[in-house]
């Protein structure tokens, strides 16, 4: 499959559900720091979508950026992402579960 995709996107670089599915095939392989690529490239298409904003946080944890994984669960959550249980047990975001900024967005969020 990540073969295909990355033919595809070499074709049309700029086709957003083949990037979605690229980004999403990255992390499933444990290559996160494409995927990262792929969300920045996401997110900056479609700077409105929440879920854009929540996988490049997603990114960002993997990657061990823990500032900029924050800030773009912020952004995710003010845009409208949420499904809040899941966050909490996301193994992508394993990386910020003590953070105390990481509690309290989780905390405010579910009250």
């Amino acid at each position: 499959m990540l073969p295909f995709l990355e033919r595809v996107r070499h074709r049309c670089p700029d086709y957003v559900p083949v990037l979605q599915a690229l980004g999403d095939t990255y992390t499933e392989c444990g290559r996160y720091e494409e995927g990262l690529e792929v969300d920045l490239l996401l997110t900056a298409r479609l700077p409105d979508d929440d879920t854009a904003w929540y996988n490049l946080a997603c990114s960002y944890a993997r990657t061990g950026q823990i500032d900029p994984a924050l800030e773009a669960l912020k952004k995710s959550l003010a845009l409208g992402y949420d499904n809040y249980e899941w966050m909490r047990r996301d193994d992508d975001l394993s990386a910020l579960r003590s953070h105390p900024e990481f509690i309290r967005l989780t905390t405010q969020a579910s009250a």
